[in-house]
């Protein structure tokens, strides 16, 4: 019955999310849309996101929080990279983090990393894009699992 119950619950969020646009009437990217939906699921808010692009935009995974949810955000986001632990500066580079700052009342995940893309030659820009989506989508896979595992704590 709780299964059920969980079922039913990502299914809303999914709809909702699924059907989301922004101000130019385009859906969220496919290569960001686990992560939306599991941070949403978990009852944190979204407000953009981008699964990174080469030809425009940043060339990394971002999404935006309301800073009122950072906490929320910390504690999957700890438990993620405690459970992922892995030494060296490259696992370093594309581990998610929280930036704050940019805009008031929002605070963005993105890959450590990130803020060194612009500065590195085309190929490498490339390789660490295609690094930091898979990190965001083994999140993307952790948010999906501690939900259905029952320790969702939102709401």
């Amino acid at each position: 019955m709780a299964i059920l119950a969980k079922d039913q619950e990502w299914e809303q969020v999914f709809d909702v999310v699924a059907r989301t646009v922004d101000g130019m009437g385009k859906r969220i990217d496919t290569g960001i849309m686990g992560v939306v939906l599991g941070l949403n699921a978990h009852g944190i808010r979204t407000t953009m996101s981008c699964e990174g692009h080469l030809d425009h935009g940043n060339p990394y995974p971002w999404v935006w929080v309301p800073t009122e949810d950072q906490g929320k955000l910390v504690e999957v986001l700890n438990a993620f990279n405690h459970a992922n632990e892995e030494e060296g500066q490259r696992a370093m580079d594309r581990m998610p983090v929280i930036v704050c700052g940019f805009v008031e009342g929002e605070c963005v995940l993105q890959s450590f990393g990130a803020a060194c893309q612009n500065e590195r030659d085309p190929k490498l820009k490339t390789e660490r894009l295609a690094e930091y989506q898979r990190e965001m989508q083994c999140f993307a896979v952790f948010l999906r699992d501690k939900f259905f595992e029952g320790g969702n704590n939102h709401g």
